[in-house]
């Protein structure tokens, strides 16, 4: 427990003259030491009248001016060393002082009466052994003892004195000595108990977990342990700086107002003398922390006085228990808002089926009153009162009841269907309290549960009308459910694929699609369509199974016979196809027609004039139009071939072909046909990839694209020719400076036999670029054609090259 450094008002001059050492921490010893200063302050005191009235009274006694002045000497060397832990040595000092001062009175005692004069000093010899026994150890004391009785018994041996007079000395010395001695030492002896008791008061104290402080009578803190320190955050020496009505407590009230320092207990004792139980009291710790303490205070009233000298102030933190008051508090709140809140009628019963409590849905749920249901038992609500008996006997028995259905009756008699979980509250000794009963009202449920019932054999109904195969199954495959209005269409038993998965039981080649389709419907959530054939009865039967995704983790599949509108679509397919062929025969007949009946005609009419003539110039004028005529209809007719060969898809030979070589043959060979046509302009090529392919058809590509460009070209202008390489083609670029070709006819360019010139007076067949088209296409490329009308067209061949690998 701390204290403060002092009992007596700071203010005393006393005090502050007598105040011990500081190092000092010993009580017994420090009292010592302040009764040795007032001791020492007394003779200080009082030497400056006695000394010199001892001076003038014994001017005979020569040595008495050095004796006092030794004297004063040794009580001010006392006095200093009585201040400071060294104040045994002042004690000693004093013992020896006394002696001294003995001894040389004896000895330098002037001529006189031997017995008045001479003896006088000896009753000095008590103090010093009582100052001994005081201040130092018995050995001492002993040692002071033993000199004094042998300085005493000296004068037994002196003839001048009678015996009686110093036998009177000696037992005056024992008598004075040992009644100083028992007196001092009982006292000694009280104060060590009283010392023992305060420290055990002390430790005590120290050892409570409550505060406890002790207030002096103006308010101010004298003393306080360590729990009071822990509690209010504060040390001693800043509680002992601060008094109750400080307003650095900053103390409040339980609602949070704030708390004077006047009504504190502690004044409120000191103030009346009556004590205080169990007042609240939150205080801030010097953090900021609020902390809750109950305090109790007990005046200290001495014989006498009206009011108490002092008040002992204990209290506990409570922190941590209205932290767990307001804790519970919120919890009954919430219990109260969630009790009054729910959704469903929450019923609380005794032992016996009494209602003590009902929330509000109750009531409405049942059209009674919560204060009507508190008058209730448990046979008046429900409609079927030997169950409900029977449940309550399980329930009182222990036995845990699951949650149950029952019919509750309402106010008006209507009866109500109720989903029902009770439970028997139990105390934390397991003894039983009351009844908790939940109870939902499932009329909606009901009906709806009925309406399902309704939809689901509705459902039944139409799904028994359905011809189409439905599955059900996991993502995993495995087969959960199916319906087959015709077994006959499953591909076996449904005991030998029902838990089974997909790929347990299907083909492979059918099995690995559907499965995967299945995964991509259950991650898409998006329907997904496959078609696969199955041999039933020894017949084909092709199915179309349309998958969607069903819940989480499932998808449903329903399969439908196609077979007829597949034979029905392949049947449409055929007629589609003959028509197409006949309409295209017509069309190629007609255009053929149209083609070989000029050069015909030509040829008829030239024949008919040639055998009129007589001049053989003419007749052989007209000879070499016929053949002229003669080699267009052959021209013609190897086009049409090549058209026959390359729409009956008849497969040629391909090889690796030098795109390069190929390249420049066609373009030295077209020079010389058009040299007195339009300039051939040939990019010269180097090193061009080879391309898979047949070298005749791609020299005819480029044939015909370079004819096309040449004929429509004017003589005094150029055929640009070039080519090139990109990573994964070559492409090969044919420019021409003819008109142009209209955009809104250069989607038709590739028709077979179409021509811009609709009367055919332009030279050609319209078979050329249809030619070129097609045998790109069968080798894996493309043709392009980009045209401005007035500065030509450009035709652009690209090839696929061959790989490196």
């Amino acid at each position: 427990m701390h204290t403060k450094t002092h009992s007596i008002n700071p203010n005393s001059a006393l005090e502050r003259l007598t105040r011990p050492s500081e190092n000092m921490t010993d009580q017994v010893q420090r009292q010592q030491a302040r009764t040795l200063a007032r001791l020492s302050l007394a003779l200080l005191l009082s030497l400056p009248i006695t000394l010199p009235v001892w001076i003038i009274s014994m001017r005979e006694f020569t040595a008495v001016p050095y004796i006092s002045t030794g004297i004063l000497l040794a009580t001010s060397l006392m006095y200093g060393l009585s201040r400071t832990r060294f104040y045994r040595a002042g004690a000693g000092t004093l013992v020896s002082t006394i002696l001294v001062v003995v001894v040389v009175s004896l000895l330098t005692t002037p001529p006189g009466p031997i017995t008045a004069v001479r003896l006088l000093p000896l009753k000095f010899l008590a103090a010093a052994v009582l100052v001994s026994s005081m201040f130092l150890r018995r050995r001492i004391t002993l040692l002071v003892i033993g000199f004094s009785l042998t300085l005493i018994a000296a004068f037994f041996f002196v003839p001048e004195i009678p015996y009686m007079i110093t036998y009177a000395y000696l037992i005056f010395f024992l008598v004075i000595t040992a009644l100083g001695i028992i007196g001092f030492t009982f006292e000694q002896y009280s104060k060590r108990r009283l010392i023992d008791s305060e420290k055990r008061y002390r430790s005590l104290i120290a050892a409570l977990s409550e505060g406890v402080v002790l207030y002096a009578r103006d308010g101010t803190i004298d003393a306080c342990n360590a729990a009071a320190e822990r509690i209010l955050g504060l040390t001693a020496q800043q509680m002992m700086d601060r008094s109750s009505v400080n307003p650095r407590w900053r103390a409040v009230h339980e609602d949070g107002s704030p708390f004077p320092g006047e009504d504190h207990p502690a004044m409120f004792t000191l103030r009346t003398g009556q004590p205080c139980t169990d007042v609240i009291m939150g205080v801030h710790q010097p953090d900021g922390q609020l902390r809750w303490i109950s305090i109790n205070s007990q005046p200290l009233i001495q014989p006498g006085d009206p009011l108490p000298h002092a008040a002992v102030i204990s209290f506990s933190d409570i922190t941590q228990r209205k932290q767990r008051d307001r804790q519970l508090q919120e919890a009954q709140h919430r219990y109260y808002a969630l009790f009054e809140q729910a959704h469903e009628a929450v019923f609380i019963l005794d032992l016996e089926g009494q209602h003590l409590e009902a929330n509000q849905r109750a009531a409405e749920m049942l059209g009674y009153t919560v204060a009507e249901i508190q008058h209730l038992v448990t046979n008046d609500l429900t409609a079927e009162p030997v169950e409900s008996q029977h449940i309550h006997e399980r329930l009182l028995a222990g036995e845990h009841v699951p949650m149950y259905e029952r019919f509750f009756r309402k106010k008006d008699g209507t009866p109500v269907p109720v989903e029902i979980r009770v439970e028997l509250v139990r105390d934390l000794a397991g003894k039983p309290l009351h009844i908790q009963s939940v109870v939902r009202d499932i009329t909606e449920r009901k009906q709806a549960e009925e309406a399902l019932r309704q939809s689901e054999a509705r459902q039944y109904a139409m799904l028994s009308a359905i011809p189409d195969l439905i599955f059900r199954n996991h993502i995993d495959g495995t087969y959960l459910d199916y319906h087959a209005p015709n077994p006959s269409l499953l591909f076996m038993a449904p005991e030998l694929f029902m838990g089974k998965k997909i790929t347990d039981v299907l083909p492979k080649a059918l099995a690995q699609p559907l499965m995967a389709l299945n995964q991509q419907v259950a991650q898409t959530k998006q329907m997904g369509i496959y078609e696969y054939t199955a041999f039933l009865d020894g017949k084909e039967h092709h199915f179309e199974a349309r998958i969607v995704p069903l819940g989480v983790d499932e998808v449903l599949s329903i399969s439908s016979d196609i077979t007829e509108r597949k034979q029905a679509q392949a049947r449409e397919i055929e007629l589609a196809v003959e028509k197409e062929r006949v309409q295209l025969l017509t069309t190629f007949i007609q255009n053929a027609s149209h083609e070989f009946r000029t050069p015909l005609t030509i040829i008829n009419t030239t024949a008919f004039v040639m055998a009129r003539l007589l001049e053989p110039e003419k007749r052989q004028q007209k000879l070499a139009v016929i053949q002229k005529q003669v080699e267009r209809m052959t021209k013609l007719i190897d086009m049409l071939l090549v058209m026959t060969r390359l729409e009956n898809s008849v497969a040629t030979r391909q090889t690796w072909v030098d795109i390069g070589t190929i390249f420049d043959t066609v373009c030295q060979n077209m020079a010389v046909q058009y040299s007195g046509g339009p300039k051939i302009q040939c990019q010269e090529q180097i090193n061009l990839p080879q391309v898979r392919g047949n070298p005749e058809d791609l020299q005819e590509v480029l044939r015909q694209v370079l004819h096309n460009a040449c004929r429509f070209t004017p003589k005094d202008s150029a055929v640009h020719v070039s080519a090139g390489v990109a990573e994964t083609h070559i492409w090969l670029e044919i420019r021409d400076m003819g008109p142009g070709i209209p955009p809104e006819k250069l989607s038709r360019i590739f028709e077979t036999f179409w021509r811009e010139d609709e009367m055919h007076s332009t030279p050609g067949f319209g078979l050329g670029l249809p030619i070129a088209q097609k045998i790109i296409t069968r080798h894996g490329g493309k043709i392009k054609v980009e045209s401005k009308m007035g500065q030509g067209s450009t035709f652009r061949v690209i090839l696929p090259i061959r790989s490196e690998n």
